[in-house]
């Protein structure tokens, strides 16, 4: 079943009221949140600053994406509720349907919740994760609950003697970095529509290149079918990472 809906977007010019304690973003509902990510989402180094969270934030029914991190995001225990990322391209996921997506190697998430994240996307031409890429320090984040549903309808593959690759994940696309302390919740359904494609689903992480993972949990469900009549797939279920 696929959600149709339609996400507003946070006034981005947010970022011009924000509250700075010892040099540090004090977020603390989804205005700070969006305006924090409008500052620092370019990549700017003079852009650049920590922030943290004050209180748990609900941004259930926005669309919210942070392009780069190049500082730390502690969220201090709290939570963000109700991320949702949809889309009913059947050609293109869109970046903008990542939480972050570059983690750069100056950058850090933690001490962050995520509870009830909802993932809908009718195709997604890469796969999909919360996190694009992380080349920094993920610590001590929870996926409390929520879900991801993917549907694979085409390949996408211009040279039709190889097969397409998905690889999708619940918190970390491709990570060379280091992460620890994770435990994820979330419920991943992975249904695959056409042949010649080869499906990487993992709990936590999905390709891991380099970097550290230490005290990774996964107490979620994977769950990956394919059609009726397809002989040209290769599906492959891991459990932390893929």
């Amino acid at each position: 079943h696929i959600i149709d809906i339609t996400l507003d977007i946070v006034n981005p010019t947010a970022a011009q009221n924000l509250n700075i304690v010892n040099n540090k973003v004090q977020i603390a509902n989804k205005e700070d949140l969006f305006g924090y990510a409008d500052l620092v989402g370019s990549g700017d180094s003079n852009k650049q600053i920590d922030a943290v969270l004050t209180n748990n934030i609900n941004i259930t029914g926005y669309k919210f994406n942070m392009h780069i991190l190049m500082s730390t995001l502690d969220g201090q225990g709290y939570a963000i509720n109700g991320f949702t990322a949809y889309n009913n391209d059947a050609y293109y996921m869109g970046e903008e349907n990542y939480f972050i997506t570059n983690i750069y190697n100056q950058g850090s998430i933690k001490n962050l919740n995520f509870d009830n994240l909802v993932v809908v996307l009718t195709h997604s031409n890469v796969g999909y994760s919360l996190i694009g890429n992380n080349e920094g320090v993920v610590d001590n984040v929870y996926l409390l609950s929520g879900k991801i549903d993917v549907k694979i309808l085409t390949d996408l593959n211009s040279d039709k003697n190889e097969k397409g690759e998905f690889i999708i994940s619940g918190l970390i696309g491709n990570n060379t970095g280091n992460v620890k302390n994770v435990e994820s919740n979330v419920n991943i359904n992975v249904e695959i529509k056409v042949n010649k494609v080869n499906v990487y689903v993992a709990s936590v992480i999905g390709e891991v290149d380099e970097g550290s993972i230490e005290n990774i949990i996964n107490k979620g469900s994977i769950s990956t079918t394919k059609a009726k009549g397809l002989t040209q797939v290769n599906s492959y279920t891991g459990g932390i990472f893929a």
